[in-house]
């Protein structure tokens, strides 16, 4: 890698040079580090790049004569509009619900950026069933007296409920076969125990319902005393029993009641659903020789009611449009698409509208990159390459040198907007950062905030994202194509994953 062109393209990256040695980029690529005159050791001296504008016409121009990584590269290092970008929507616009006036700040704002940078955007209109969250409450009747802290979850179905309660563990199948729920209050922790398949919120919820529940209480793995949400169905249907969700603390109580005796509680909560209109956006960057083909870059941009939404996803619309900054010079062979969807936590509604009104393009869309929760302070780097063994092998030779951290697999994601694509046997990417701890302490709380995502975090996942997106859009001839209906379906039973969307009615037919 040439020093000149890093030096020019990577500003103040290159800025800090002590005693004369040479630097060298760390796996961070933010960092000059140098052998110490005085011990010898190595010492490592962190560099802020300096800012740089965030809107307005693009000055970047085509790109000098050096490879595509060592530019990007620089580009994606030598400054902290992607930060900019994250900042603006946690700050400045805060939570961005679906169906509130903050969901078309957040709009208008990511046309205005795109615009700026000399795009044409196109805002696509979609109807979807609205989830309306009402008063909800939770109290211990017996054997203390206690209101509980509690939020509704998405999706789940008005009432009230007196009864008494029983402990179905992570409400997996096994666990609702051992309990007898049936007109039941049911307390449920999230996730699944260590080294067996994560159990999606939703499953957990059809599983009470159909053992005839009379309602559920879902706890946090965390104890951090924050209480999360999140959808509890994915059809756009109010469910039939009201579902909260409390803290790991608060659970952790209602747990110790049921050792000791019996327990009693009322569940209620207000639920209604209502006809919608939210919005996608697309911008494109024609290519070259094969610009009939493209690239898809997307990224939803709702979040939850009470959540800022730096991890999720505040961050994944940062770097796409730091990626739409960085290439918009870039001639490549295949055209990029960048597409911001709306309705992603409600259902995944956004993308599986773009995916049916634009199935005759599907064809040619070499893959879609999903930048959803990719990045934050701790956790590991995951390339979920959804059920397609050769995208993993490519990915994974293509990463391995500069960024051999990242963890490529062929695991699927059934809850994120790459799914609807795959669905269609595209091959589909997702980006994303996970650390149990984190995702278990502020996913989806009020607590995901700007804090939580650093600006080193923010350039490493634009240069990461940028890599895969440039050979995609590059190389002419890709060693995978698209999965064929049988493969997919095989691909979901291989993971055991049917039994989850067949309860969710989106199992392919």
């Amino acid at each position: 890698m040439r020093e000149e062109s890093l030096r020019k393209h990577a500003g103040s990256l290159y800025a800090c040079r002590p005693f004369g040695h040479k630097p060298s980029c760390s796996s961070g690529y933010l960092s000059c580090s140098f052998a110490c005159p005085v011990t010898g050791g190595r010492v490592t001296q962190e560099k802020r790049p300096r800012q740089q504008k965030l809107v307005g016409r693009s000055s970047l121009g085509r790109w000098p004569a050096m490879s595509w990584k060592e530019a990007l590269i620089g580009r994606a290092l030598a400054s902290d509009a992607g930060y900019e970008f994250l900042r603006y929507q946690c700050e400045e616009i805060g939570p961005r619900m679906a169906g509130t006036a903050a969901e078309i700040r957040a709009r208008d704002w990511i046309c205005q950026q795109l615009q700026g940078m000399d795009y044409q955007v196109t805002l696509e209109p979609f109807a979807y069933p609205q989830w309306v969250p009402g008063e909800v409450g939770l109290e211990v009747l017996t054997p203390v007296r206690r209101r509980i802290p509690c939020l509704p979850l998405g999706w789940a179905g008005p009432g009230e409920a007196t009864s008494s309660m029983v402990s179905a563990g992570y409400g997996l199948r096994s666990d609702f076969g051992a309990a007898s729920v049936a007109r039941q209050i049911v307390l449920v922790k999230n996730g699944a125990p260590a080294g067996q398949r994560a159990i999606h919120r939703s499953e957990k919820y059809a599983l009470a319902q159909s053992g005839g529940a009379a309602a559920l209480v879902l706890m946090r793995e965390h104890p951090l005393g924050v209480v999360g949400i999140g959808s509890v169905g994915l059809s756009g249907q109010l469910g039939c029993i009201p579902a909260v969700s409390v803290s790991f603390e608060d659970g952790s109580f209602l747990a110790r009641c049921l050792e000791r005796g019996p327990v009693t509680a009322t569940v209620k909560m207000a639920s209604a659903s209502r006809p919608g209109t939210s919005w996608n956006l697309r911008a494109t960057l024609p290519g070259a020789a094969l610009a009939h083909e493209k690239v898809v870059i997307c990224a939803h941009y709702d979040s939850w009611y009470i959540c800022p939404g730096a991890h999720d996803n505040a961050n994944g619309v940062a770097v796409m449009l730091d990626l739409a900054r960085i290439l918009r010079g870039f001639p490549g062979a295949r055209s990029f698409e960048f597409l911001a969807l709306g309705v992603e936590e409600l259902g995944l509604f956004g993308s599986y509208h773009h995916a049916a009104a634009h199935r005759d393009e599907l064809a040619s869309v070499a893959g879609v990159l999903n930048l959803d929760s990719l990045c934050c302070y701790q956790g590991d780097k995951l390339l979920l390459c959804n059920g397609h063994p050769a995208l993993a092998e490519f990915s994974r030779r293509l990463l391995s040198d500069l960024l051999p951290d990242v963890n490529v697999n062929t695991r699927i994601n059934c809850y994120s907007d790459h799914f609807p694509f795959f669905l269609q046997g595209v091959p589909a990417m997702h980006f994303l950062a996970w650390g149990r701890d984190f995702y278990s302490a502020y996913n989806h709380t009020a607590y995901d905030t700007l804090d939580k995502v650093t600006p080193h975090n923010i350039r490493e996942a634009t240069l990461w994202a940028g890599l895969v997106a440039m050979e995609l859009a590059q190389r002419p001839d890709l060693p995978f194509g698209h999965l064929t209906p049988d493969e997919v379906k095989r691909a979901i039973d291989a993971q055991e994953l049917r039994s989850g969307l067949e309860l969710a009615g989106r199992y392919p037919q």
